[in-house]
């Protein structure tokens, strides 16, 4: 983190959640040390349906959204793998280095390498962001 970003403050949504809603969260969060944040960051965060709680604060409860829920692009994707694997193309896995660029690639190649031979297909992490203020 550099310097610059470590004055700004946190913003905290001023709306307090409905007394059901922070009791949902106490329900499935029991040991939570400060309930009423846990409730506050959620709600502000658009969580506000009690019966999704607890795949959001449960990891054994959680389901996931199907991937077709992507809609369009994701039929379009499937089919685009599809034709690059009969007709043998090479398949090039771009990812870069935070949480979610490591996390994607990671099952990208897993999922992939059950399709396409290890030599047909690439992997390529960025050297430097392409956003100078990342």
């Amino acid at each position: 983190m550099s310097d610059r970003n470590q004055n700004i403050p946190w913003l905290i949504s001023s709306s307090n959640p409905p007394d059901g809603f922070v009791q949902g969260v106490q329900g499935h969060a029991p040991n939570l040390p400060r309930v009423d944040r846990a409730a506050q960051l959620l709600w502000s965060r658009g969580i506000q349906d009690t019966e999704k709680l607890a795949g959001f604060l449960d990891p054994n409860l959680y389901q996931p959204a199907s991937p077709w829920e992507f809609g369009a692009e994701m039929d379009w994707a499937v089919k685009r793998l599809q034709q690059a694997r009969e007709a043998g193309e090479i398949v090039t896995i771009w990812g870069d280095f935070d949480a979610d660029g490591v996390t994607s690639t990671a099952v990208l190649w897993d999922g992939l390498g059950q399709f396409f031979p290890p030599t047909n297909y690439h992997t390529i992490f960025p050297i430097a962001s392409q956003n100078p203020t990342a």
